[in-house]
């Protein structure tokens, strides 16, 4: 099935991983709240309790507050730019990866190669960005800004100490990391070169992912993602662009 297959393999991945999450949810929870023998115990009690955690936060899919519009329109409003944050990022390598495809297959099979291992480091800054989102928004929340501001150095100093030992392992094993992808003597060459110089992309790609975080934490996604789409489509393709082709 080709190029049709690995999209269906992929949309089958993601519809199957939401549909397993509803299930642990709905009915795996609820089954807890069963077993706690009661609704209402206090959080602050049963934090080490799973069974009792889980039944006490566990809520109904739809109520009459999920239609309210005014709820709707706060939450859209962090939403909307929250999402453009990280489909201009996704957006920008789809482009870059056709762009590659005019230079060559070569350039196109190093490519895809690069991007898969960027998005398996990625994995990384991205959960280090979910906790810093929560810490950060808390301890916002409750008007700590110095705790927030702890936390927020401490998660990027936390990623960029993982990601050195990460870049430094790329470096060294260049030679397996690349063979992974593909036999091709050529192709190989091309991922190795990217190889030699992806280290000072992947710190700056950490600081973003992690800083990302931080900015949900504060609320400020509608800035965020204006600073991102310029970032990317006013200064980074077109000098990838030039780069790349001069």
């Amino acid at each position: 099935m080709k190029v049709v297959g690995a999209a269906l393999a992929l949309n089958t991945t993601y519809i199957l991983n939401f549909i397993l999450q509803e299930f642990y949810v709905q009915v795996i929870g609820k089954n807890n709240l069963i077993k706690s023998g009661s609704a209402s115990v206090d959080i602050s009690q049963s934090i080490t309790d799973e069974q009792v955690t889980f039944s006490t936060c566990l809520k109904p899919l739809f109520t009459k507050k999920s239609f309210n519009m005014a709820q709707w329109c706060e939450f859209l409003k962090l939403g909307i730019p929250g999402t453009m944050m990280q489909c201009a990022e996704w957006w920008a390598f789809e482009l870059i990866a056709i762009f590659a495809g005019i230079l060559g297959t070569h350039q196109l099979a190093a490519q895809v190669a690069v991007i898969n291992i960027i998005g398996l480091i990625y994995m990384v800054p991205l959960g280090i960005q979910f906790a810093a989102a929560a810490l950060v928004g808390e301890q916002f929340g409750a008007n700590n800004a110095k705790q927030a501001q702890k936390f927020a150095i401490t998660c990027i100093a936390f990623g960029l100490t993982v990601m050195s030992v990460i870049i430094i392992m790329l470096i060294v094993f260049e030679d397996w990391v690349a063979s992974l992808f593909t036999k091709d003597e050529e192709d190989i060459y091309y991922i190795k070169s990217v190889l030699k110089i992806i280290g000072l992309y992947l710190v700056a790609d950490t600081i973003h992912g992690v800083q990302s975080g931080n900015v949900r934490g504060l609320g400020k996604q509608g800035l965020a993602s204006v600073v991102t789409i310029v970032c990317y489509y006013v200064f980074g393709m077109p000098i990838a662009l030039y780069l790349g082709f001069n």
